[in-house]
C-alpha cells in the first residue's frame, strides 16, 4: 500500500506494490492471491495498525475463495484460509496500553490464521501482548548479539 502524508493528512493508494528489483519508481503490482497463498505484510512501526489491518482487508478481498482469513464470521468461505503474517518492527502504540488492546482484538477478530510479529524494542508496549497467542515478540538482543560476534 503506497501511503503519502501531507500536512497532517494521510492518503493511502489501495493497491499491493511489491519490489520488482527497480526500486520506487517501478513497483509490481499484486492483484490476486490464491487461497494457498501465505502473505507477510511488513511495515517499519505502527501506532493504530490502520495501515497493516487495511492491507490484511485488500489482501482478503484480492483471495480467490480465501474467505476472512479465517475469523468465524457469517459467510465465510470453507476450506483453507489465506494465511497472513503480519510484521512490524516497532509496536509504537501511541505508547497506550488501550491502543494495544485494540490492536489484539482487531488481530482476534482476523482469526487464527493471521499472525503478528514485532521485535520488543518497545518493551511498554510489547510486554502487553506476550501471552496472546497470534503474536510472537521477538528479542531485538538476541538479533543484535548473534550480529556483533
Amino acid at each position: 500500500i503506497k501511503k503519502t502524508r501531507v500536512g497532517g493528512s494521510v492518503e493511502q493508494e489501495q493497491k499491493l506494490f511489491f519490489d520488482q528489483g527497480q526500486g520506487e519508481s517501478e513497483p509490481g503490482e499484486k492483484a490476486s492471491f490464491d487461497p494457498e497463498d501465505e502473505v507477510v505484510i511488513i511495515d517499519d512501526f505502527t501506532n493504530s495498525g490502520s495501515t497493516l489491518f487495511g492491507a490484511v482487508a485488500l489482501v482478503r478481498s484480492l483471495a480467490a475463495g480465501a474467505g476472512d482469513c479465517g475469523a468465524d464470521t457469517e459467510g465465510a468461505t470453507e476450506g483453507s484460509p489465506l494465511a497472513v503474517s503480519i510484521f512490524v518492527t516497532h509496536l509504537v502504540a501511541a505508547y497506550d496500553e488501550k491502543v494495544v488492546m485494540s490492536l489484539r482484538e482487531k488481530l482476534r477478530g482476523l482469526g487464527p490464521k493471521c499472525r503478528f510479529y514485532t521485535t520488543n524494542t518497545i518493551p511498554l508496549t510489547t510486554d502487553l501482548l506476550l501471552e496472546e497467542p497470534q503474536v510472537q515478540v521477538l528479542s531485538i538482543v538476541d538479533f543484535l548479539a548473534s550480529h556483533l560476534k
